[in-house]
């Protein structure tokens, strides 16, 4: 879970603050070493739930026409983004693609474009920023949390103001990228939800959960 979705747990009832453990999940279905930098200039969009707002970034592209733009990808998306991009850019339509499908689609793609601000933990940024997207979100708290500046994080706002902030490719230093998508970790979780069961079973924290392992609890980011 994130510190998002913590906030939202203790708002709903706060006896949460003191059971809620927060722990970054891993990079979803991208194995590790699959980060790659390249230069394709393709924009991925994934899923059709309203709440990605995946039609706002397709008309703040449309009205944009970023020149760094060479082309869109997009899976599972909506037909309101599918009819808004056909025209524009040189789009291709993905849907029911299998794991080792999408992984591919994510290493095509220079950039990874969503705009919800609603997920619970942010998988598709992880997933992008594992295998080397630079990732475009709006600018709030889970998005801070999750990917903070290893992505360009731009203002809330209409398709017009959205459109603005994307006239610059983003570019943020690909060493950074990559480090900060090491931060996720499926053997971190996983070592971290077995010493939580351990703990809650047979003692205290501190005689259990392996060392190193505490520090990762906090997300801080």
């Amino acid at each position: 879970m994130s510190e998002n979705t913590r906030r939202d747990l203790i708002e709903f009832d706060s006896r949460a603050s003191g059971k809620a453990l927060v722990q970054r999940l891993g990079p979803g279905l991208v194995p590790p070493g699959s980060f790659q930098q390249n230069d394709t200039g393709l924009v991925m969009m994934v899923g059709s739930a309203v709440h990605k707002r995946n039609e706002l970034a397709a008309a703040a592209l449309a009205l944009a026409r970023p020149p760094w733009v060479r082309g869109v990808i997009g899976v599972g998306v909506s037909e309101q983004v599918r009819a808004t991009l056909t025209n524009v850019f040189s789009c291709e339509w993905f849907h029911s693609v299998s794991e080792k499908e999408m992984l591919e689609l994510y290493r095509r793609a220079e950039f990874f474009l969503m705009l919800g601000t609603d997920e619970g933990f942010g998988l598709p940024f992880i997933e992008a920023l594992s295998a080397g997207c630079q990732v475009i979100a709006t600018d709030h708290p889970l998005a801070r949390e999750v990917v903070g500046g290893a992505g360009l994080l731009v203002t809330a706002g209409d398709a017009n103001e959205v459109g603005n902030q994307l006239l610059l490719a983003p570019s943020v230093p690909v060493g950074l990228r990559a480090d900060h998508a090491k931060r996720f970790s499926w053997t971190v979780f996983g070592q971290v939800c077995e010493a939580e069961l351990i703990r809650m079973t047979q003692g205290p924290r501190s005689s259990t959960i392996p060392s190193g392992v505490l520090e990762a609890e906090s997300c801080e980011s």
